[in-house]
């Protein structure tokens, strides 16, 4: 597949409760933006 990355080696410390929030706004968002 052409132009597709998927970066699986995300961690995420249990007490950094803004870089989770961040992280599932990322994955949560549409697959095509329409900013």
């Amino acid at each position: 597949m052409d132009d597709f990355s998927l970066h699986a080696g995300v961690s995420i410390e249990a007490n950094r409760r803004g870089k989770l929030e961040h992280l599932c706004r990322y994955i949560a968002r549409p697959p095509i933006s329409t900013d």
